[in-house]
């Protein structure tokens, strides 16, 4: 689950929190890793926030405050994997190396083959975009919400894909989850900061948030200063990072 907020929605900053959901992956919340990379042939230096041993981006920043994360499309594109395409996850890695605007990201999905079914969600700090990416096309998914506002949670909501709506019981309760978080968003507009961002997302479903039993780590970053707050379920309470400090020294 994710939510960005901007513009009439945010109380001053742009600021954007997700949930990371993982199925059989608690034994491992012990070994996330927040990695800093600083390349030596002028590639911006960026950081990746995940567990041990990943080699593609699930989370990463670069030193311009572009932040993108991934999440799974499969309840509506399905799960095949086209395996003789590159990975996308990997080519996200790229894509922080090189992203310093909104510009480039888009011609990076518009030119870059899916090979899997994906959500991956993006922000500069100006504002934020979802695209829905997978082997068969890409469409924006935050045109379905009004300007200001980006929710996005497990499952494609734009009108150019002629997938059927998947049900909560094929999409991890996708579809409530989705509207928990457009509820809060109007409920709380204008007044959403970081400190409100991590009570929402913190909030559980049966109380009308998106976070669940299978919700192992949670991120809300702030571009314009920088600031990156973490929460490992069952681990530490919320940690903030300056990111600036990591990454443009």
């Amino acid at each position: 689950s994710a939510m960005a907020v901007w513009n009439e929605y945010a109380s001053k900053h742009l600021v954007y929190g997700r949930n990371y959901d993982g199925f059989g992956f608690q034994p491992l919340c012990h070994d996330i890793l927040l990695v800093v990379y600083h390349p030596t042939d002028d590639s911006l230096a960026m950081a990746t926030i995940g567990y041990a041993g990943e080699i593609y981006v699930v989370n990463g920043i670069n030193e311009k405050g572009i932040f993108v994360e991934l999440n799974n499309g499969m309840p509506s594109a399905g799960s095949d994997f086209l395996f003789d395409r590159f990975a996308g996850t990997t080519e996200l890695m790229t894509l922080l190396l090189d992203a310093d605007n909104m510009d480039y990201i888009d011609a990076f999905f518009r030119t870059t083959k899916g090979f899997a079914s994906f959500i991956i969600g993006v922000t500069d700090g100006q504002e934020a975009r979802s695209y829905e990416w997978c082997a068969q096309d890409q469409h924006r998914g935050d045109g379905s919400t009004p300007d200001g506002l980006m929710v996005m949670t497990n499952h494609y909501v734009s009108p150019e894909w002629n997938y059927p709506t998947p049900t909560n019981e094929t999409s991890w309760d996708s579809l409530t989850r989705r509207q928990n978080l457009l509820t809060l968003a109007e409920k709380h507009k204008g007044n959403i900061h970081a400190e409100m961002l991590q009570n929402i997302m913190g909030t559980v479903i049966t109380n009308g948030g998106p976070m669940s039993e299978q919700t192992l780590y949670q991120l809300v970053f702030e571009p314009a200063t920088m600031t990156l707050r973490m929460r490992i379920t069952d681990v530490c309470d919320w940690q903030k990072i300056d990111m600036g400090e990591l990454l443009c020294y």
